[in-house]
């Protein structure tokens, strides 16, 4: 949805994908150094409260550079570079589903982690090609950043493994 926003409102064609896609893998290479210092330092909570804001900001950059009067291909770079994310917040909540979980536990947490990002993600992309073509980028964009800006808010409810001592993330839980 970000290359029909840049191919529609700044007249960018096909040739464009090859710079994006640079661009997200350095994204990628880029936010990994600093998230996996974040992680190893504070943890994965931190790690994950960090790149779901990152994530908040792509909609919303989108918007703003595909409606600036002097935008061009080369601005345009940067909300693709901030997609540079999505892989390394996929990696993040893997790593904080392994410390939640006993060892026997994670191929099984990790196929359920897999199905439960892949099925809304699939139904996602549909649903908001169509509210694009219903509503216009402006509200299907503000309706993506208010859900990952709740994405994000539920990020501060999480349990820190880290500090849960030697009984584990179950040492925290009430009752």
């Amino acid at each position: 949805h970000y290359q029909a926003v840049a191919r529609a409102r700044l007249d960018l064609d096909l040739q464009s994908l090859i710079p994006w896609i640079i661009a997200q893998n350095l994204g990628v290479a880029l936010f990994s150094l600093p998230v996996g210092w974040i992680t190893d330092r504070y943890g994965n909570r931190l790690a994950l409260r960090c790149v779901m804001f990152g994530l908040c900001l792509i909609p919303v950059l989108a918007l703003f550079v595909s409606r600036s009067p002097n935008a061009s291909e080369h601005w345009f770079l940067l909300v693709f570079g901030l997609l540079g994310l999505t892989p390394v917040t996929m990696r993040t909540f893997n790593n904080y589903t392994l410390e939640m979980t006993d060892r026997s536990q994670h191929p099984r947490y990790l196929s359920i982690l897999s199905l439960l990002m892949a099925g809304p993600a699939i139904v996602a992309s549909v649903a908001v090609g169509l509210m694009i073509d219903w509503w216009g980028y402006e509200l299907t964009f503000g309706l993506v950043t208010a859900c990952q800006i709740a994405g994000f808010l539920m990020t501060f409810g999480l349990v820190e493994p880290r500090n849960c001592g030697p009984a584990g993330p179950q040492a925290e839980t009430p009752g």
